[in-house]
């Protein structure tokens, strides 16, 4: 993976390139940033750069020997840690391995990928944890000559999943590491890592991508249209993962005709029409069900910026503009916000797995009363 290959965060890129240009390389460095973030791709590409043998003074050259095996995870002198379901205080290091392996093929496909994504491969129901098992491997790891390449890394993939005892076994290899050993720290939530462990680290703040950011490389990677690939960036919020997710399910473009079947229907209060999109909306998956509620708060956003006369800030479709405008006749402020707090509610049931068609007919009762008044 190569900076040039991500978008954004070039004051992040530069720091990096800078370093490794000046041999002031930090021997412990922590990317964080936001959920769908690049910080896992910018310490692989960081990775990549910094053994890079024909390196410029922007980029690896993704041509050598040692840029092809890094960017196919053939990376050698590097141990990966990464959270997993708990078996025990044993390390099983065939487990563990494929493991690895399961973990570097997702990543492949998608560098932008979430812990929750990474849950969905091991058991949803379980807690992912970085133990003191893959504490001591990592000891054990550094302790061993380098072979080949230049540098060792250690990658600690979320390390926010890391236990109290794994990170103290942590922190004098970490203080003091062999010579040109390097850690790579990547995390979604800084504020959840022991104060002995930030203290050593060279921290990186990863900002979220931009909706820009977000459309141009959905449009690079899926030849979408740049009004659905418009669509999806707004919705997503910088989260670069959930892109990837919105655009591979294929539903995220029936949000707005939903919408209108939703809002009419609770409108006019025609409630065959909305049990049997009720049944549609159950049959979905979550994904799909969050989907929508973010999206019902974005037009409902739309309708509130329109009512203030600020419809340039709105970052909606033409379409979308003009039936958020017919919609913002019927509606004063008071109206908006029940709205908003329904969908809110909504959206929390879903995430808590409440019962879902029950749900979602207790939010199309209370919005039909607000559009009535009531």
């Amino acid at each position: 993976m190569t900076f040039s290959s991500i978008r954004g965060n070039l004051l992040v890129k530069n720091i990096i390139i800078s370093m490794v240009q000046n041999n002031r390389l930090a021997h412990a460095q922590m990317f964080y940033g936001p959920e769908g973030s690049a910080a896992t791709a910018l310490a692989l590409a960081s990775m990549q750069y910094i053994n890079c043998q024909n390196k410029h003074n922007l980029d690896s050259c993704n041509k050598c020997a040692s840029c092809i095996k890094t960017s196919n995870f053939g990376i050698l002198n590097t141990f990966f840690c990464i959270p997993l379901i708990n078996k025990g205080s044993k390390f099983n290091s065939a487990w563990f391995t494929s493991s690895i392996m399961e973990w570097k093929k997702l990543i492949k496909q998608n560098p932008y990928v979430t812990a929750e994504e990474w849950s969905k491969k091991q058991d949803p129901g379980k807690q992912l944890n970085i133990g003191i098992s893959q504490s001591r491997e990592i000891i054990k790891y550094v302790s061993l000559s380098s072979h080949n390449t230049e540098y060792k890394f250690i990658v600690i993939w979320m390390s926010e999943f890391m236990n109290n005892n794994a990170a103290n076994a942590l922190l004098k290899i970490i203080e003091e590491p062999p010579r040109k050993t390097i850690f790579f720290f990547i995390s979604n939530n800084l504020d959840k890592h022991p104060p002995t462990i930030i203290s050593r680290l060279q921290c990186h703040h990863i900002k979220p991508f931009t909706a820009l950011e977000l459309e141009q490389e959905i449009i690079s990677r899926f030849s979408v249209s740049a009004e659905e690939a418009k669509s999806i960036s707004i919705l997503c919020a910088g989260n670069m993962c959930e892109a990837f997710r919105m655009q591979n399910s294929k539903q995220c473009f029936d949000n707005f005709e939903n919408f209108k079947v939703f809002a009419r229907s609770a409108y006019t209060q025609r409630f065959s029409d909305i049990l049997n999109q009720a049944e549609t909306f159950y049959s979905l998956g979550r994904d799909f069900q969050k989907f929508f509620c973010v999206y019902s708060i974005k037009i409902l956003r739309a309708i509130l910026l329109i009512k203030c006369n600020k419809v340039q800030l709105a970052n909606v479709t033409p379409e979308e503009i003009n039936f958020a405008d017919n919609v913002s006749k019927t509606l004063d402020f008071l109206k908006i916000k029940n709205m908003f707090l329904q969908f809110e509610e909504l959206l929390y049931e879903i995430e808590r797995n409440a019962n879902i068609k029950i749900a979602f007919l207790n939010t199309f009762v209370n919005i039909s009363h607000i559009f009535r008044g009531n």
